[in-house]
């Protein structure tokens, strides 16, 4: 076989395992990620361009696997999405916390769930009047689904918005350690 076809196949191939790979948490990914890859790359038949779908869900099986494995209860994943703070009470939930810390939707749940949990006698009041035909008594729904549906375009459509919570969040969970770069702010070098 070609020496350059055999480097595109395995081109390939990297790409479709690593697409696979996004199961697993972003953490892991980064840290155990490229023997995942080289393992696979090894076992691949001559050729192979992609991964084969058995797999692939044995891949996808295995990453939800581990995150149901690091999952808190319930209350604990909760109390860390109203104040942050569960580090320091629960460090055995920490890898948890990491990779809800630097996933890029790390604000929208927590933002959310304030939003609705704050706003919920609005909705609930809302709809009633909507059902009993008062349209002035649906301000409130309105106002609160409005208020979602802006949150969630600025918070998706602004990547800086998110390292910025991120790093917030970071800094709340995990005050004595360094910013992951990950996270870290993009801030343009100044000439000097």
């Amino acid at each position: 076989m070609n020496p350059r076809n055999d480097a595109a196949a395995s081109a390939r191939l990297e790409r479709s395992v690593r697409r696979w790979m996004n199961a697993y948490p972003r953490r892991w990914r980064v840290t155990f990620g490229d023997d995942l890859v080289g393992t696979a790359l090894e076992l691949a038949a001559p050729g192979q361009t992609r991964l084969t779908l058995r797999d692939g869900l044995a891949i996808v099986r295995a990453g939800w696997a581990l995150r149901r494995r690091e999952m808190p209860p319930l209350r604990v994943r909760v109390g860390w999405y109203w104040d942050g703070r569960g580090a320091r009470t629960h460090p055995e939930h920490r890898p948890w916390m990491v990779d809800r810390i630097i996933s890029p939707w790390t604000g929208v749940a927590a933002a959310m769930g304030r939003l609705l949990l704050g706003g919920w006698p609005s909705v609930w009041f809302g709809l009633r009047s909507m059902m009993r035909g008062d349209p002035a008594g649906a301000y409130g729904f309105f106002l609160v689904m409005g208020l979602l549906v802006v949150l969630l375009t600025v918070l998706a459509v602004l990547p800086g918005m998110r390292r910025y919570i991120a790093r917030q969040r970071w800094t709340r969970s995990f005050p004595d350690e360094p910013v992951p770069d990950m996270i870290a702010s993009r801030r343009k070098p100044t000439s000097a």
